[in-house]
């Protein structure tokens, strides 16, 4: 018996050694964990990019390109008083829109409150020593109009007419000093 135990000895193994099994069974889950983490940040940082929503350009028309009113049709925004943003004036200023169309105008009347807050939020904003001069008064009423004109669809704006609001005229005007 003792010459068949030496000859198993001698022998070599058919299978591999348990310790060597146990390397290669780690070794393969550690590859494979690799493998999947890989694919995943692909997936996750690499995949599908997001779509940005670009803001839509507005169309810019110059005022003074557009063509004249036949027949004017005026819109009353009423009067506002407001403390200046220097806190050295007051302004008391009632603004009256010359318009191309009925459509238009009826439109804008049902937005007054929307109007009215936008004018009530910018005209603060303003400063007196710029609204001293005849080139910050015209810069106000360019930016008025411009507020004023966001309210319309930019799909189809009532009457047709691209930019109905054609000028925007002072019922008064009064700048003051604030005690």
């Amino acid at each position: 018996m003792a010459e068949e135990e030496e000859k198993k000895a001698e022998e070599p193994k058919a299978g591999l050694d348990p310790k060597k099994k146990k390397l290669i069974i780690i070794g393969g889950a550690a590859a494979l964990v690799v493998i999947i983490i890989a694919v995943l940040a692909i997936f996750l940082l690499g995949g599908e990019e997001e779509e940005v929503e670009e803001e839509p350009v507005k169309k810019e028309v110059v005022m003074e390109d557009l063509e004249p009113v036949e027949i004017p049709v005026f819109f009353q925004l009423g009067s506002y008083s407001v403390m200046l943003a220097d806190g050295k004036y007051n302004l008391r200023v009632g603004f009256q829109l010359l318009m191309s169309n009925e459509p238009a105008k009826f439109f804008l009347n049902a937005r007054m409150p929307l109007i009215k807050d936008a004018l009530n939020e910018f005209l603060p904003g303003l400063t007196g020593e710029k609204l001293n001069s005849e080139e910050g008064r015209d810069e106000m009423r360019v930016a008025v109009i411009k507020k004023i004109h966001e309210l319309f669809p930019e799909e189809e704006v009532p009457g047709g007419d691209p930019w109905p609001i054609r000028e925007l005229l002072f019922d008064e005007f009064v700048l003051t000093l604030a005690y």
